[in-house]
């Protein structure tokens, strides 16, 4: 058994199910409208899992970035260590915020092993890399859609994040995500026709593995309800794949140096 197929067609089920009404109702969180963001000190960030309120720290800074000799662009490194240092801090080491030797051992300990700690993010940077590589320049009309979904998905923290950001920020963060996007769909075409068998297989196994399948079954999520949206998140797992394993073959190339908040300098 494939088992991220397997979690693949668990979460469409899930999200069938809750279309139809048999788990949820359709937005998906017992009617409370998505994209909340209250504003708050900045070290305080709610915990989902128990409700339980999450006392951060600011985030120590400044870390600056190098790969291959080019300076990664502060938002894009901050936003990537920001919940990466919240539940490293909470979760992970469970430290205590008000304990000001506790806050200096989280952060020693957090920057420990700063080639593991970056790993997730020269892999995203490589790619980027490709991208623009691929694609000098991208539509305009891509960046202003996906800049007008975002401004909308952020509701009334819109300002907020404007001000944090400012429009040049968010206007680069468009740009960063239509090129992954474009990267992902051309990724997508490249996969090729995935065998009918394969994806019945995947189908069956995901099926075997739910409590009562026969609940599913009478709520008409059968085979031929859920093939097409299926094969869209097994071409989409493989095109992950396929990138995944083009960044493990190019990140040899990638020469990383980070400056932690204290100076010291560390290559990797």
């Amino acid at each position: 058994m494939n088992v991220r197929y397997l979690f693949l067609l668990l979460g469409l089920f899930a999200f069938l199910s809750s279309a139809c009404g048999a788990e949820a109702e359709a937005t998906g969180n017992d009617g409370e409208p998505e994209n909340q963001n209250s504003e708050g000190p900045s070290w305080a960030a709610e915990a989902p899992e128990d409700g339980i309120i999450w006392h951060t720290p600011d985030l120590p800074w400044p870390v600056i970035l190098e790969l291959n000799g080019e300076v990664v662009d502060d938002q894009i490194v901050r936003d990537f260590l920001t919940p990466e240092w919240n539940h490293f801090f909470n979760i992970t080491g469970d430290y205590d915020f008000r304990d000001p030797e506790q806050v200096k051992e989280a952060e020693r300990r957090f920057f420990e092993d700063p080639a593991d700690l970056f790993h997730p993010l020269v892999g995203d940077m490589l790619l980027l890399w490709e991208s623009h590589r691929r694609w000098e320049k991208i539509p305009d009309e891509l960046r202003h859609n996906f800049e007008d979904r975002f401004k909308g998905a952020l509701g009334a923290s819109s300002p907020t994040v404007l001000k944090r950001y400012g429009e040049a920020g968010v206007l680069a963060h468009a740009e960063r995500r239509v090129r992954m996007n474009l990267l992902f769909e051309q990724a997508e075409k490249e996969v090729g026709e995935i065998p009918e068998e394969e994806l019945r297989q995947v189908y069956e196994n995901a099926l075997s593995a739910v409590d009562r399948p026969e609940v599913l079954l009478e709520g008409g999520l059968t085979f031929d309800k859920v093939r097409d949206q299926l094969e869209h998140k097994v071409r989409r797992h493989k095109a992950d794949q396929a990138l995944q394993a083009w960044v493990e073959l190019n990140r040899p190339s990638v020469k990383s140096k980070v400056t932690l908040p204290n100076g010291t300098v560390i290559e990797f």
